[in-house]
């Protein structure tokens, strides 16, 4: 549709029309404006500078003058009531009014229910979250203990070693002391006959003689002495590698997986060995405009919603949610959860 030719004032017909109210879909000049501002039940309406406003916006056909009061499906566009009967004789219509209600409606609900989908994943993600960091605090105390308990083994092993080394010392120096004392006796016996020999330098042979018999009997008595064996001791150190003690103290399992979810954006959940868990994901919603572009979604879990009456919606992204396009009947067209959205 071309650009309409400038109005004049609708209200009284007498100015030009160089304001357009977009609440009443009418054209006024200075004065009009002026007054319809003041009015109680239009004070809050808007106006658009009538050189700024592109005719395609307006509700009025450039041909024919005429407010668009229909739509055709088939043509996807709007049109007045003489093109309804000229040029879209025949074609599938609907009321302007009642296309935009239904697609309006469409979209409230659509809206509501992603808005309630991703208030659900926030509060499944927020309450994940506090159990996951419980379980984090859980596994790390468990670990604490675990290493504790493993020390006091170590420790309690390492005190019964030393016990056992401790208690074959004291036996062992008991009879080392014992055979040094024998061995320290016998040496005073040798001594002392040793001692008798040189004294009996003066004696007669046949004195020195019985005497020399006897100091021998004593000498053959004492035997010969062994001596006791030094015992030995070792400790053989086992050589423990990291991996060893990574063994001794367990492993460190965690699982994350993302879930698809019917409804709302993606939720993901993540869980550890010791249970707990998180979720997370986006969703967005994209609104077109009445420019013509539908609407655009993207991130995980995404929906597009078309704005306008002559495009459709786009959805993209990854998740459970496709593309969603409400077209002016109201009637909701979906694709495959691929992210690719369709256009009519």
């Amino acid at each position: 549709m071309a650009q309409a030719a400038s109005k004049s004032c609708e209200i009284c017909d007498g100015g030009p029309g160089r304001h357009y109210c977009q609440q009443c879909d009418q054209m006024f000049c200075d004065n009009c404006k002026t007054s319809h501002l003041r009015t109680k039940i239009s004070k809050t309406h808007s106006f658009v500078s009538g050189s700024n406003l592109n005719m395609e916006d307006k509700p009025f056909c450039s041909e024919h003058d005429e407010p668009f009061i229909f739509h055709c499906i088939d043509c996807n566009t709007a049109v007045c009531q003489i093109c309804a009967v000229k040029k879209h004789n025949r074609h599938n219509m609907s009321g302007m009014k009642e296309s935009v209600l239904k697609l309006k409606d469409k979209l409230i609900k659509c809206v509501y229910s992603k808005v309630k989908a991703l208030g659900n994943d926030i509060k499944h993600l927020e309450q994940g979250t506090k159990g996951y960091q419980s379980d984090v605090e859980a596994v790390i105390q468990s670990i604490t203990e675990n290493a504790k308990s493993m020390k006091l083994l170590i420790d309690r092993k390492a005190e019964e070693l030393i016990k056992s080394v401790r208690e074959q010392e004291e036996n062992n120096l008991k009879n080392l002391s014992a055979s040094n004392n024998e061995l320290k006796d016998t040496l005073n016996k040798v001594n002392k006959i040793q001692k008798a020999i040189i004294d009996t330098a003066n004696l007669s042979d046949v004195a020195l003689l019985p005497k020399l018999k006897n100091l021998k009997s004593e000498l053959d008595k004492m035997g010969t002495k062994k001596v006791l064996a030094i015992p030995e001791v070792n400790y053989y150190q086992k050589n423990i590698s990291e991996n060893d003690i990574g063994n001794l103290l367990g492993d460190l399992s965690c699982r994350q997986e993302m879930k698809k979810k019917p409804s709302g954006g993606g939720f993901s959940s993540y869980r550890g060995r010791f249970g707990g868990g998180f979720g997370g994901g986006f969703g967005s919603c994209g609104f077109g405009g009445n420019d013509g572009s539908g609407g655009f979604g993207s991130g995980f879990g995404s929906s597009g919603f078309g704005g306008d009456l002559r495009n459709g919606g786009l959805g993209s992204g990854f998740g459970s949610g496709g593309g969603v396009n409400c077209d002016v009947n109201g009637q909701k067209k979906t694709k495959p959860s691929d992210g690719g959205g369709d256009r009519n």
